[in-house]
């Protein structure tokens, strides 16, 4: 009969798409854990210097978000079409926007009804909740990484036979 693609091409190339997920992976945790950290110490210095809980939290975000955008797109995510641009800023902004939107009300609720302390504890726990939702949507849509739309097609062509 005809030829297929081979079962060996279509193992490499999963092999080579888990491989470079497993490296973003590793990459945006190391960043994040940078993030994170400064995230946190700038919430916490601004609160203790008497900040507002919400103005600090947001102040603190974007702070890191700055590092994060230049750190994820030059690093973690790079690639043939990870040129950070006009429109890769735009979409990191709505994202940074509606997560910064989820974590004020979290750190704000706990802050309302846990004091400063509580928005110390609570701030770092959101924070982690939302990394696994910014990855997803950094990969997905931010970064939009091109290895991805290969692996649909290769998954695809497997399926089909």
């Amino acid at each position: 009969g005809k030829p297929r693609i081979s079962e060996t091409k279509l193992k490499m190339r999963d092999d080579n798409f888990h491989h470079k997920v497993h490296n973003q992976g590793l990459l945006f945790l190391l960043i994040g854990a940078i993030q994170f950290a400064c995230d946190t110490s700038i919430f916490i210095l601004l609160t203790w210097l008497g900040y507002p809980a919400s103005g600090a939290n947001v102040a603190s975000r974007l702070w890191a978000a700055i590092g994060g955008f230049v750190l994820n797109g030059s690093l973690t995510f790079k690639g043939n079409e990870a040129k950070l641009g006009k429109k890769r800023l735009l979409r990191y902004l709505l994202t940074w926007i509606l997560l910064t939107a989820i974590s004020t009300f979290v750190v704000q609720a706990a802050y309302a009804w846990l004091g400063i302390q509580g928005a110390w504890y609570a701030k770092p726990l959101v924070e982690v909740l939302l990394a696994v939702c910014s990855f997803a949507i950094m990969r997905q849509w931010v970064y939009k990484y091109s290895l991805v739309g290969e692996m649909r097609s290769a998954s695809a062509v497997f399926y089909l036979h």
